[in-house]
Order: C-alpha cells, then structure tokens, then sequence
C-alpha cells in the first residue's frame, strides 16, 4: 500500500502527459534507427564503437540549442532506451520531462495553485492543500506565513520542495528509512506504526517529486534506492541483485554467501 500511494501522487500530475509514441514521421524513422542500430550490437563484437557513437552523437544534441529542438522529436522513443537516455544532459532531461507535462496543461502563471505554509509546521494540512490533481498539473506557487516573510516566487518554492522532500525522508518521521548511511532511502516496512497516516503522507510525497520534475526542480534529500525507482520508473525488472541497495548487509550476508556456496 505504501508504495502504491507514492506511485500515485507521482502518476496524478503525469496521466496522459508522457507516451511513447512520435507523431512526426521523420523523428520516428531516426529514432528508430537509432535503436535499431545499437539493439544490433553485442557489446562483445568488435562494432561496439557503432554504439558509443550513438551515445556520443544523442549527448551533443542535449548539450546545443539547435540539437535540443531535433532530439525533442524523437526524444519519447529513445526514452525506453537507457543506455541512450544515460548520454543526454541533465539539463535536457529535465526541460524535457517539464514540457511533456506542461504541454498538456497550457501552463499559465494566474493558473497555478497558490499555496500558503510556515516552516516551523510545513506538513500541517499540506496533504488537504495539494490533494486535487488536476490543479497541480498547473504548477504551484508558495508563500511562506509568519513573522518577518514577505514575498514569493521561484527562490520561495525552491525551498518548499527542499524543506517538504526533508522532513518526509527523515527517518523520525517514519515514512522511508536507509541501511546505507543516509546515501539512499526506501520505504519503511513499520511506517504504519510510526506514522498513522502515512498513506496519505506517500502520496504527498509522490506529488512533490511529480512537481519538482514539473518545476524542473531537484529534492536531493529523495534519494531512492536503485529497486524503488526500478518500481516507479517500471524500466526494467527488480532483481535479486537489487537487494544491495536496499539492505546491503543483508545482501553481502545471506545473497552473496549463497551465490558462493554453490
């Protein structure tokens, strides 16, 4: 259930804003061949430079103005290739997340949800302020209340999203813990003890990462373990191997040592 609830905050804000389809005829042969061409190669054989050009020639586009506007066209295919998506730039990624996004939505900024809270109780009521989805998809604008805060805009949201993505991944706080130090998070399996509303408060989280992406924002403190996102993304199967992220003693201690028994 926990995890469900944070898939849906995040699929809230994106249902029917991405596909995997091209309408353009030209950016569909291109992207297709570009697949076509690197699913070809076996990374033993000795055509494995064929690859890495691909690679190299999808990271110049994401890199340049004019290279951005073409890799726009075929930029919903190659997103099922990883080794593909891994050459673009973070830049590009985002701005072209966000678009997808805003694309169905005609973002304007008098349509954005307005949004009041204070950073001694940042959480109170959040999840009642963002429950409907389809005003999300229009973005949010916040204004922090109290003593001394004034003014709005992009630097106020920023450390909206900072702040939220903070105290929701804070172990205290029940909903995610880490077994790696604090590098990555998952879902706590005792959340429901610690936080009794901690459905509502997965979802919450699921729409703030969603919105982060639409912001073209980063939640640093959201850092899932590499299985989490395998679910979220459903880019690939979770496997056996993906328990060292989760619990890497655990892995090293009872996996590995059957692995090496045999």
């Amino acid at each position: 259930p926990s995890f469900s609830k944070l898939l849906q905050g995040i699929a809230k804000l994106f249902d029917g804003c991405l596909s995997a389809s091209i309408d353009n005829p030209l950016g569909r042969a291109i992207s297709d061949l570009i697949c076509e061409l690197c699913n070809s190669v076996d990374p033993a054989d000795v055509l494995m430079g064929l690859h890495e050009a691909a690679a190299k020639f999808v990271s110049l586009l994401s890199n340049s103005a004019n290279g951005k506007a073409l890799l726009d066209i075929f930029a919903p295919a190659l997103q099922w290739h990883p080794k593909l998506m891994h050459g673009m730039s973070l830049e590009y990624k985002r701005e072209w997340v966000s678009k997808q996004i805003l694309a169905t939505g005609r973002l304007k900024q008098e349509q954005r949800l307005d949004i009041m809270v204070h950073r001694g109780r940042l959480l109170d009521g959040l999840c009642n302020k963002l429950q409907q989805p389809t005003l999300l998809r229009q973005g949010i604008n916040v204004r922090f209340t109290g003593d001394g805060e004034n003014g709005h805009g992009n630097g106020h949201r920023r450390e909206f999203f900072m702040l939220a993505a903070k105290q929701l991944a804070d172990p205290r706080f029940g909903l995610f813990k880490s077994n790696d130090g604090g590098r990555s998070i998952h879902i706590n399996s005792m959340s429901a003890e610690t936080q009794p509303d901690h459905l509502a408060h997965f979802e919450l989280c699921g729409k703030l990462v969603g919105l982060a992406l639409l912001h073209q924002e980063t939640l640093p403190h959201l850092r899932f373990t590499a299985a989490l996102r395998k679910l979220l993304l459903g880019s690939s199967p979770v496997s056996v191997e993906d328990l060292a992220s989760v619990d890497p003693a655990l892995y090293e201690g009872k996996v590995l040592y059957l692995k090496e028994a045999r």
